[in-house]
């Protein structure tokens, strides 16, 4: 397993909050439009997209879209930010469960560590630290009140979303111009297990990971169907949808040199243990911005 230094790294990413909020440039704005290439005819694809046209976007799509704006056939779904000491509880697992694919490996670690008679590591951010990036708007995490039913079995299901340091390894601010070109920083869901402490490891690969996940080098890592997810209700069905940028390529692994469908958002719902793709929509805005992905 690799080694973690989260003293180290929680320095670097000090250092790294610094440098982006005093020298990040905010990119140019562009009106976003949005094309459908996958579900003509579909209501919840034809309705998604008037959706997106019309949103009313106070930062690039791949940061995140905002809950439906009545009236509307979505459900305007109620975020709850998590508190900092909530964040603060889930951060090393969040970090553990998406780049080493255990949750439970940081502390795994540190028990070795102390059993050796050695310093154990410590948190991937010091609190005050994660006060900050929240602060900041550079750390986000939410659930939702009342809680979704992710997968539409009938059962109410906590679901975070969480966006920025711990999903990521950099916590650069999402649609800030970094080396020449906006950034589009991680924004992931995570099923939660009944106590809320823990993440629901089976439930968040089988309703948000890549079906190619697995394949070398990512390994064990949680490698999801896309990494700008967000959630949606329509007519009380539970979808959620996300920029196709993950290098496993689209929901069936195939696309993967195209440079183009990092600007593909797709809709997906998961129902009877299946996740599967409805519609697919082409942000047109996006063709006059720069090609190359950025991708933690």
């Amino acid at each position: 397993m690799p080694t973690r230094v989260f003293g180290t790294k929680a320095a670097v990413l000090t250092c790294a909050l610094a440098v982006a909020i005093g020298t990040s440039v905010r990119a140019e704005a562009t009106k976003p439009g949005f094309k459908l290439t996958k579900g003509r005819g579909v209501d919840v694809c034809e309705a998604y997209l008037d959706r997106l046209n019309t949103t009313q976007w106070a930062e690039p799509p791949y940061c995140d879209r905002p809950e439906a704006q009545q009236p509307s056939p979505f459900t305007t779904l109620n975020r709850m930010s998590l508190t900092p000491d909530e964040a603060f509880q889930l951060l090393d697992r969040v970090f553990s469960f998406k780049f080493y694919g255990d949750q439970d490996s940081s502390s795994k670690d540190n028990a070795a560590l102390i059993a050796s008679g050695l310093k154990p590591w410590g948190p991937l951010l010091p609190f005050v630290d994660l006060k900050r990036e929240m602060s900041a708007n550079l750390l986000r995490a939410w659930t939702y009140s009342p809680p979704i039913d992710i997968d539409n079995d009938g059962a109410a299901d906590r679901v975070v979303i969480w966006h920025g340091i711990g999903a990521a390894n950099s916590d650069n601010p999402c649609g800030e111009e970094w080396l020449g070109e906006p950034y589009r920083q991680v924004q992931i869901a995570l099923v939660m297990e009944k106590d809320s402490s823990r993440i629901d490891d089976p439930a968040t690969r089988r309703v948000f990971g890549h079906p190619k996940a697995g394949e070398e080098p990512w390994g064990e890592q949680f490698m999801p169907v896309g990494s700008s997810i967000g959630i949606l209700q329509y007519h009380g069905t539970t979808y959620f949808d996300t920029f196709l940028n993950s290098p496993l390529g689209d929901a069936n692994g195939d696309r993967r040199t195209d440079k183009s469908l990092r600007n593909r958002i797709a809709l997906f719902v998961a129902s009877d243990s299946v996740t599967k793709q409805v519609c697919e929509v082409r942000w047109t805005s996006s063709e006059r911005q720069p090609s190359k992905a950025t991708l933690d």
